[in-house]
């Protein structure tokens, strides 16, 4: 019998479950688990259900599969942009095979010959001969791939992807793209029906399960199921899917293959955030990994409970790809002959309908603006001929930068220095973006802490002329997240979440992008973008496009994207890996909209040495990059460069070099050239930098 166990995060450690009967006696099957925190593969021992190694391979691995006879496990290390080939013998790396950019998903044939990988930040799979431990070939793709499934008679490739939500179908032969199905925005993963008759595939962005005929290509059915919909596996004698819900306490959906619904869902009274989910060969125990315990949780499939916890297995561990092993013959997967074919059925009516994830929401005045006492500089005016506002101790100033003048707008006199500000209201402690309208009579800026509890993140509007303040949208739970911009037409964008509880970090689940009308009469929620939490929100010049930074809430990984005023037109400019391990960050349109300038963090530099000033520490770079383009370098690789911003000519942003402590550190605002070859230091500890909208000719 099997012992329940459902104990609470603090409790949580390596927890075996102990199982009776034969299957104890087998030759040990192992599952390998990517650990994105640790940089580790665990290998859990099935028989046991306990953590029995743990092998270093890489910073963020994501995905692993493990070779049909059991004798190599390859996986994914997206900041390296290679595959790690462990020997399972050993369990230690023999090999790393460089790939594409930021791959994630990995399948291998049945045969065990190619290995495909998805490499999400270049659009394209790698496919890799396993006898040679090389890439043999590149296939490009149209979207931004994350899973890959291969058909049991390897003749076909199915790959997924996000914005737009298609899945390429690779001839294994031609190593072609012959067919491209459209199903929604943002996919997730994939599993096939044991006689290959059926792919499901996650529909993260309208949470749902799409069933398709891969004979004819088509979809035969659409199932609901929970909030943002992940990891998908099927029982081996094809009677049920298994699926993951990332933001639902519902987190696995049992769907019926005869019916196509949902017969069960299984519950777990904690935030489980799964990811991967596999089935074991004889059917009798589903695995389902949780990113948010860092456990892997063992399903007993004739119950639909949970039936044991294995711990030990890190702190984000993944669950992507391949990663059940191979068992002995005694517990062989049963023969085509064994398993329930999945019947077809009608084509459901054209154009069903999928589920937002949010509504979108409006407002009235009254919920706008509250009026808040602010301490402005006797002097405090945008002049003329002022460039860029930035931030310097919890204080806004402004810059004219031919004549170097800087002009403090926040702050009271200091009674020694009178032109020089105080900073001590404790309501705008940590002072971060701020801009300026075209008419140059209005700031906005954001203050508070986004990072800590209560979450305290506020837009703050000043009136030069009147010299009053409002805070904007005091309803928030966060206003501001990663920027706020003025229109031309002089309306307000940010980021934020508009209701929620603030003792709640992961708040940036339901983070969107809001319009403030200029005439402070009401507020409007302008996108609604599934399976992403939106900030480091910026304007194009001409007010026709939004810029973004996004957290895939399936994955973790973060990206760029963009979209029309109105929040039309999503897509995605390249998507990096985790937080802090090569993701990308804070996007500004090019003058003339047809690229973007962003932060992307490295952990090495390009000849494979530690990044940072010094050795190990991650750098951020700016690149620059047109939508359908390769990425070019603008800053220094080793410097910190961040919050870019881009006029004319010219990218201003934030550059650290080397700790304070160190000779030679500098930290402060510097303006570059476009392509990073000249430039010039604005203003020593000047941060959050940004050029002030102007309706004349770009300056400098």
């Amino acid at each position: 019998m099997l012992r329940k166990v459902l104990l609470p995060r603090c409790a949580l450690s390596v927890i075996a479950l102990a199982v009776a009967g034969s299957s104890a006696a087998v030759a040990a099957p192992f599952a390998y688990v990517a650990d994105r925190v640790g940089g580790v593969v665990s290998v859990i021992d099935r028989a046991t259900h306990t953590v029995v190694k743990t092998i270093e391979v890489g910073p963020a691995p994501m995905a692993t599969a493990v070779h049909p006879d059991g004798s190599t496990v390859y996986v994914t290390i997206g900041p390296l942009r290679e595959v790690a080939v462990i020997d399972a013998a050993t369990s230690t790396v023999v090999r790393r095979i460089e790939v594409g950019d930021n791959p994630t998903g990995i399948d291998i044939s049945p045969d065990g010959r190619m290995l495909y990988v998805v490499n999400t930040g270049d659009r394209t799979v790698s496919i890799i001969d396993t006898a040679s431990r090389t890439v043999s070939a590149t296939v490009p793709v149209d979207n931004h791939p994350f899973a890959v499934v291969i058909h049991p008679g390897g003749r076909a490739v199915y790959v997924a992807g996000d914005y737009p939500g298609n899945v390429s179908v690779i001839n294994a032969a031609t190593r072609t793209v012959v067919r491209t199905i459209s199903i929604g925005t943002s996919l997730g993963g994939m599993a096939l029906h044991p006689d290959g008759s059926r792919l499901y595939v996650a529909d993260s962005g309208h949470d749902a399960l799409v069933v398709l005929d891969t004979a004819t290509l088509q979809t035969i059915r659409i199932v609901p199921v929970g909030r943002i919909p992940l990891g998908v596996a099927v029982h081996p004698d094809g009677t049920t899917v298994y699926v993951t819900n990332v933001l639902d306490e519902g987190f696995v959906s049992v769907v019926d293959t005869l019916a196509y619904a949902v017969i069960d869902t299984i519950r777990f009274p904690a935030p489980i955030q799964p990811q991967g989910i596999a089935v074991d060969s004889r059917g009798d125990y589903l695995y389902a990994v949780s990113r948010g315990l860092g456990v892997v949780l063992v399903i007993a499939t004739r119950t639909h409970t949970v039936a044991g916890i294995i711990g030990g297995v890190g702190s984000e561990p993944t669950g992507f790809g391949r990663f059940m092993g191979p068992v002995s013959a005694e517990t062989a997967a049963p023969s085509a002959k064994d398993v329930r074919p999945s019947l077809p059925l009608p084509v459901p009516p054209a154009g069903p309908v999928h589920r937002k994830s949010r509504p979108l929401l409006r407002s009235t005045a009254d919920s706008v603006a509250l009026a808040v006492p602010i301490d402005l500089m006797p002097a405090a005016r945008i002049a003329p001929g002022d460039d860029i506002i930035y931030v310097r101790g919890d204080c806004l100033w402004v810059k004219d930068l031919t004549t170097g003048k800087d002009t403090p707008i926040t702050g009271r006199p200091d009674p020694q220095r009178p032109e020089i500000p105080i900073c001590d209201d404790a309501r705008f402690r940590s002072v971060k973006h701020a801009a300026v309208n075209p008419a140059r009579d209005r700031i906005v800026f954001v203050a508070g802490e986004e990072n800590i509890l209560p979450i305290e993140t506020k837009i703050f509007l000043i009136e030069l002329q009147s010299r009053t303040a409002f805070q904007l949208v005091p309803g928030f739970v966060r206003a501001g997240y990663g920027g706020v911009e003025f229109s031309p037409a002089g309306d307000i964008y940010f980021c934020g979440v508009s209701a929620g509880d603030p003792m709640r970090p992961e708040g940036v689940e339901d983070s969107e992008v809001f319009r403030v009308t200029a005439d402070l009469g009401g507020w409007q929620q302008v996108t609604n973008i599934p399976n992403r939490g939106v900030a480091d929100l910026s304007l194009s010049e001409d007010g026709t496009k939004l810029a973004f930074g996004a957290m895939v809430l399936s994955t973790g990984n973060v990206e760029i994207g963009e979209a029309n005023i109105d929040g039309t037109n999503v897509r995605v400019l390249i998507q990096g890996g985790r937080l802090w391990y090569d993701s990308v960050h804070d996007p500004e349109h090019s003058p003339d909209s047809s690229e973007v300038v962003y932060s992307r963090i490295r952990l090495f530099n390009p000849d494979g040495s530690p990044c940072g000033p010094n050795g190990g520490n991650p750098c951020q770079d700016l690149y620059r990059q047109r939508f359908a383009g390769t990425p070019a370098r603008v800053s220094r690789i080793g410097d910190t460069s961040v919050i870019p911003d881009w006029k004319g000519t010219t990218i201003l942003y934030h550059l650290r070099r080397g700790p304070a402590s160190q000779p030679g550190s500098w930290n402060g605002t510097v303006a570059v050239s476009e392509d990073g070859t000249a430039g010039m230091a604005v203003a020593t500890d000047a941060v959050f930098a940004k050029f002030i909208r102007s309706p004349t000719a770009a300056r400098p």
